[in-house]
């Protein structure tokens, strides 16, 4: 029983130190914000200081600066744009709380200045042209003298380039000088002796802006005498420069052409082609032999058909001259005998035809003989006239 009662009383006195503890830990943090809710609620509730400059517009010539001041800045940053640099460029300072602008060309922009996380303000500004006169010296001249003096050097505007316009001169004593403009001269004529001083306005076109010049004139002494014109001297008209006299041209002597000589050229002599050897066939007894030629080749010299006339002559004459030698030997041999029918030798019928038959045989061996000599003979003569 004292374990039991004894583990209840820790277990008791264990959650009330956590209860405790979470709960302090909640009322702190309930404090805090509380105490930021209320410094809240007193901004909120404080007057608002208000933002406002020294002047919502300006104008300002070019280069010429003008400083603005911002009204209940406080410690608020200030920040300012110009909406055109090219017109107007403006600087900010946060010690003392103002905004400084230039001009830089003419014309018109717009700038811009935010205080903080208050509205921007605006200041409209406007730039404008300038135009200076420079010093111009005395002007000295005799009566009747005229004189023409430049003004572009005389004004200067800024921006450079601007047009100008110039007044009629105003001279404060007339009698003594006259002066005129003539676009961007003016012209002084002397009057009579004394010192005078002219005044001249000049106005940048399309503005009202202008500047006046001012500068002495002095006309003094006799007007001068006139210059006499020189009379210009006749230029004597040049010489002429006679001409070289022409010389003529020989003519080129003509080069005589080569007369092309007409020589003959000699053609080569055909080479005498050596006629085959006709082969004389063996000599029948009753018939001339016939001699077979040897088909000539074609001459490449140009023989032609006097090579052919020539082999038919040769042909011919081996024909002829077989023929007489086999008429001659018949003539020598007293020719065959003539039939005379059979004898009553003792040999017989038989007999006699044997001894007729072997002496014909005998004879053809001479003819053949004599033959064979005479064809030596006719190819020995060929052969002489083919040489002629």
């Amino acid at each position: 029983m004292k374990n039991e009662l004894y583990r209840s009383v820790s277990w008791l006195g264990s959650n009330t130190r956590t209860h405790l503890t979470h709960s302090a830990s909640r009322y702190i943090i309930l404090g805090i914000a509380a105490v930021f809710a209320a410094f809240l609620l007193m901004q909120a509730m404080a007057p608002a200081v208000a933002q406002t400059l020294s002047a919502e517009s300006i104008e300002l010539d070019v280069d010429e600066s003008t400083t603005v001041d911002v009204e209940g800045a406080g410690d608020a940053a200030i920040m300012a744009i110009s909406g055109d640099t090219d017109v107007a460029t403006v600087s900010v300072s946060d010690a003392d709380d103002t905004v400084t602008i230039t001009g830089v060309s003419d014309g018109d922009t717009v700038i811009t200045v935010t205080v903080g996380t208050a509205n921007p303000l605006s200041i409209a500004v406007i730039v404008h042209p300038t135009v200076t006169a420079n010093a111009l010296s005395q002007q000295n001249l005799a009566v009747d003298a005229v004189r023409s003096v430049s003004l572009t050097s005389a004004f200067t505007t800024n921006p450079a380039g601007k047009q100008l316009s110039y007044s009629t001169p105003d001279v404060d004593r007339p009698g003594i000088v006259r002066a005129t403009i003539q676009g961007s001269n003016v012209r002084l004529v002397g009057v009579d002796e004394g010192l005078t001083s002219v005044t001249i306005t000049a106005t940048i076109v399309g503005t009202d802006i202008s500047a006046d010049l001012t500068f002495r004139v002095r006309v003094s002494g006799e007007p001068p005498a006139p210059t006499p014109t020189p009379i210009p001297t006749a230029t004597p008209f040049p010489t002429a420069t006679p001409l070289p006299p022409a010389t003529a041209t020989p003519r080129p002597t003509a080069t005589p052409r080569p007369v092309p000589t007409n020589t003959p050229t000699p053609e080569p002599e055909p080479t005498a082609t050596p006629e085959p050897t006709a082969t004389t066939a063996p000599v029948a007894p009753t018939a001339a032999p016939e001699a077979t030629a040897t088909p000539e080749p074609e001459d490449e010299g140009g023989l032609g058909i006097g090579g052919i006339i020539i082999g038919l002559i040769i042909l011919a004459a081996l024909g002829a001259g077989a023929y007489f030698i086999l008429r001659r030997r018949g003539g020598d041999d007293g020719g065959p005998a003539p039939y005379s029918g059979p004898t009553d030798d003792d040999n017989g019928g038989a007999d006699a035809g044997d001894d007729a038959d072997d002496d014909n045989a005998a004879d053809d061996g001479d003819a053949d003989d004599n033959g064979g000599g005479d064809d030596d003979n006719a190819n020995g003569e060929d052969e002489e006239e083919n040489r002629q």
